[in-house]
């Protein structure tokens, strides 16, 4: 391991989820100006597999897992860290930043942050409490953030709402990254129904995520001649009672490019979520050309526009009246789909955005 980089980028909170989807879209971006800190060796091969390796990656010690060795750790490891490797810049890619003697860079991509922990729920259970103490190691560091990079200008209201500390100086909206699709790289695995009108949600288990409403719209998928297909293990789909809705199916937790695969031969995006910093599964289906069918709020509004149609996801009613309505129209005007995705730059681009900011 050299000791010239330029800009150490942390990553040690990231293991799953559109996180995980983001730091794979940087690292491949990187270069050997570049060295990554991930959470374990599966981060690690996970990177190295999806590229050919650019940049260094330092696993961190598991003993460092442990919530109060990883405390010290960014108040203590990642200063000694940047000294040792004589980096000019960190950025904190995981919401959590560090105490550092340069200046640091941290990207906040957790919906519970700017909303509040309580923002669906007041009541407090074991999650909540899990969420609780995140949130709050997430404040403690925030100050030591000379930059505050987020996902869209919804996000960055809240902040300012939430937090009175900030100013609109101190954060900065950068676009996630369009992908670039091969179409001639894409093939049908045989997943999906031919003779229906398909439907994906692509999305891991969270309580936001919004899972428990699927059950109440069996019943319509099935009259609508609909099926609906979702992405997570096998006990998630049984835990939720989704094995015994016909016209819901699981092709389970699958790679980027399996998932590209499925998503290029679905008719719709099907959305339900009740927040999101920004939601990568709209910018890739507006890419793909796909129908969009989701939440109506300020988040998803921002990203798609004009290009999908829009529902209560708490109201079982509208729901069903937007299958509906989607069921009997027409594709969007491809338009519209290009109009929403003029703000989305593609990764190169927006990869530098996000951490060759000159922080004052």
């Amino acid at each position: 391991m050299k000791r010239n980089y330029e800009i150490l980028i942390n990553a040690s909170n990231i293991s799953s989820g559109g996180g995980l989807t983001i730091l794979e879209r940087c690292y491949a971006e990187s270069d050997e100006r570049h060295i990554y800190v991930v959470k374990n060796n599966a981060v690690s091969n996970r990177l190295k597999k999806c590229v050919k390796r650019r940049a260094d990656i330092v696993v961190l010690p598991a003993f460092f897992q442990l919530p109060i060795f990883n405390l010290l750790f960014h108040m203590i490891g990642f200063y000694i860290l940047s000294k040792y490797l004589r980096v000019k810049k960190v950025v904190s890619l995981g919401n959590i930043a560090s105490c550092v003697p340069v200046k640091q860079v941290v990207y906040i991509q957790w919906a519970y942050f700017p909303f509040g922990v309580f923002y669906l729920s007041k009541s407090l259970s074991k999650s909540s409490i899990v969420r609780l103490l995140r949130y709050l190691k997430i404040r403690f560091f925030i100050n030591q953030a000379d930059l505050i990079v987020v996902q869209t200008e919804t996000i960055k209201k809240q902040m300012l709402k939430r937090f009175d500390f900030l100013s609109s100086d101190t954060i900065k909206v950068v676009y996630p990254g369009k992908q670039s699709v091969n179409f001639k790289e894409l093939e049908c695995d045989g997943l999906l129904a031919k003779d229906k009108l398909r439907l994906l949600y692509p999305a891991l288990y969270y309580t936001h995520k919004n899972f428990e409403i699927l059950p109440h719209l069996n019943e319509a998928f099935k009259e609508l001649d609909m099926v609906l297909y979702v992405t997570l293990t096998d006990n998630q789909f049984v835990s939720l009672g989704l094995d015994k809705c016909s016209s819901i199916k699981n092709v389970g937790v699958v790679d980027s490019d399996k998932l590209l695969s499925i998503f290029s031969k679905i008719d719709v995006l099907f959305m339900p979520t009740k927040f999101e910093t920004v939601g990568l599964p709209y910018i890739e289906g507006l890419t793909l050309g796909k129908r969009i069918l989701t939440t109506d709020a300020d988040f998803s509004r921002e990203i798609c526009g004009e290009a999908a149609t829009y529902f209560d996801p708490s109201n079982i009613r509208s729901i069903i009246k937007a299958l509906n309505y989607i069921n009997a129209s027409e594709p969007k005007n491809p338009k519209l789909l290009n109009k929403a995705l003029k703000k989305f730059k593609p990764w190169n681009i927006t990869f530098h955005d996000m951490i060759d900011e000159v922080i004052k």
